[in-house]
């Protein structure tokens, strides 16, 4: 749960003298039982996603949890990316990635780490029984349904980030 303090103050507008009332955001509060991952600049998610407005939101909420994301524009960008630089987990969201299937990508990943070097989580935007076994075949760590709950995404992340090293 969510708590905001609305403090109410008269700012001036224009050079005019003319004054608006304008909300500021005094305090977010979480409560006990919300569990967030911790927040590390050293953590570094490689996030691939077919949908560019997706892709754009997702990472701007990762990023305001403090994780370095880099963007992938499909698998093979993906893998690129993966062999020059160090990731702590690759998520790959969604069925509209253009030049392959996330089931490949996550083949090609487990080809060179393991499932503890690199986790790999796969988030379907349905429930799909066959792609959910697909990506476990392949070596997926963690399949989710994609339902609008981003804080279910952030609880497999800091599960993963539990059993995964950081790397810098």
């Amino acid at each position: 749960m969510v708590v905001r303090l609305l403090a109410m103050q008269k700012v001036p507008s224009s050079t005019l003298g003319r004054r608006s009332i304008f909300p500021l955001y005094s305090k977010t509060k979480f409560s006990d039982n919300l569990s967030m991952p911790a927040l590390t600049d050293e953590y570094n998610i490689l996030y691939v996603d077919g949908n560019e407005t997706r892709k754009k939101q997702t990472s701007s909420r990762l990023r305001m949890q403090a994780f370095n994301v880099e963007l992938a524009q499909g698998g093979f960008h993906a893998i690129h990316l993966v062999e020059k630089h160090p990731f702590n987990l690759v998520i790959i969201q969604g069925d509209e990635l253009e030049d392959m299937p996330a089931e490949e990508i996550v083949g090609l990943l487990r080809n060179v780490h393991t499932r503890d070097e690199l986790p790999i989580l796969a988030i379907l935007p349905e429930a799909d029984d066959e792609a959910a076994a697909s990506l476990a075949e392949s070596g997926a760590n963690e399949i989710i349904i994609n339902n609008g709950n981003f804080n279910m995404v952030l609880s497999e992340i800091e599960k993963l980030q539990k059993k995964t090293p950081k790397k810098k």
